[in-house]
């Protein structure tokens, strides 16, 4: 949505704060999935709920593109929230039948570098398209490519390379499963570290950061997306490069500090200094994304640290608290974006100042810092070998 969130306010006669909400809404459907989602495909077949997910994902995206309701625009981003749990960990819970558990950090980084791709044909592409067609018409498009790729999931998609219907683990019942997993601390503490890790690419990449740019920089919304597309670049190589790195050197925490460090710099100088240069601004925003190669490496760990048949599980717990990063923030920073509002207008949507994001984006450095100090404390390496 951060590149539809000026059209969004104009066509629904709204303000920041119900955008926030609106979009974190997906967040409330995505985030409380995710488990189930794990449960779901450490039980069933992986391939049969990706085929459902994607078709109700599209129709109601469909729904979307057609509404001028404000609760309907919220009830389908809700919908779009709960069927796209299954997006991230389906594919990785079908990995752990491919792959063995030494390769996960690679496979995930792989597969969070494909799903980048969405995010930046998200960001200028689509800015284009919505310029040349309107967001009606672009979003109803997307939704018949999401139909599509249901039937390209029924046709090429296997579970398992020895089976194409059922998730052929050992199975504990579902309930046993769940204990086992909210039990054990280890899964608490990785939690917080892969929620700060994306916590700022919710904020600033999926909502507010063309805003930002915008009111900053004083440039289009075509030029904005431009540059926050640079930050899904970033995500996209730098969760490659960052396992294969961690898989090198059979380290796990040793990347986790690099890339703290690296989100810490790159989000204060985002946030807090002006940059003459577009290449320079382009740099820093790409780190933020590069930083974000945290992510895949705390699925590797969710799977070391973890037994077979709850992997799925572990996953699902992981990725909620990734999500809850948008859950928190993306609304409560429309929030503090609202209350300094200064009243001003412009082309019938509010118009917010420099000071207001700055402000609100201070909690965006604070995320890498606590990242930093869970890991050192309370995380386990696991030298990337299984510690079950």
């Amino acid at each position: 949505p951060g590149s539809i969130t000026h059209e969004l306010m104009r066509d629904l006669n709204t303000d920041a704060g119900v955008i926030g909400a609106i979009s974190g809404l997906f967040f409330f459907g995505y985030a409380p999935m995710q488990i189930p989602v794990g449960l779901l495909c450490d039980h069933y077949s992986p391939k049969k709920l990706l085929i459902f997910a994607v078709s109700v994902c599209a129709i109601a995206t469909m729904a979307f593109s057609f509404t001028s309701s404000i609760i309907i625009t919220a009830i389908t981003r809700f919908f779009i929230g709960i069927v796209s749990a299954f997006a991230f960990v389906g594919p990785l819970v079908i990995a752990t039948h491919w792959f063995e558990e030494k390769h996960m950090a690679t496979v995930a980084g792989a597969i969070q570098l494909v799903g980048c791709l969405g995010a930046i044909f998200a960001g200028s592409p689509i800015a284009s398209l919505i310029a040349k067609f309107g967001w009606r018409s672009t979003m109803f498009y997307a939704a018949i490519f999401g139909l599509l790729l249901s039937i390209l999931f029924k046709i090429f998609l296997k579970d398992s390379p020895n089976a194409d219907t059922e998730n052929v683990k050992n199975k504990l019942s579902i309930m046993a499963e769940f204990k086992t997993l909210c039990n054990d601390s280890k899964t608490w503490w990785l939690s917080i570290v892969a929620f700060s890790c994306w916590a700022p690419i919710s904020i600033f990449a999926e909502l507010w950061g063309t805003s930002f740019l915008t009111t900053v920089y004083h440039v289009s919304t075509f030029k904005a997306a431009q540059s926050t597309t640079w930050i899904w670049v970033g995500i996209g190589l730098g969760s490659i490069l960052a396992s294969i790195w961690s898989n090198m050197i059979s380290s796990r925490k040793k990347p986790i500090y690099i890339l703290n460090i690296i989100g810490l710099v790159a989000s204060s100088t985002v946030v807090f200094y002006h940059f003459n240069d577009v290449i320079a601004l382009d740099t820093s925003l790409f780190f933020l994304g590069f930083a974000a190669g945290i992510q895949p490496i705390t699925f590797a760990i969710a799977c070391e640290q973890n037994i077979p048949k709850q992997q799925g599980a572990a996953m699902g717990f992981n990725n909620m608290a990734v999500i809850f990063g948008g859950v928190i923030f993306q609304p409560l920073i429309g929030y503090f974006l609202t209350l300094s509002w200064d009243h001003k207008i412009f082309d019938g949507a509010p118009l917010y100042n420099i000071h207001s994001y700055k402000l609100a984006f201070c909690i965006i450095p604070l995320c890498y810092i606590l990242s930093t100090f869970v890991t050192y404390f309370k995380i386990k390496e696991t030298n990337c070998k299984p510690i079950y």
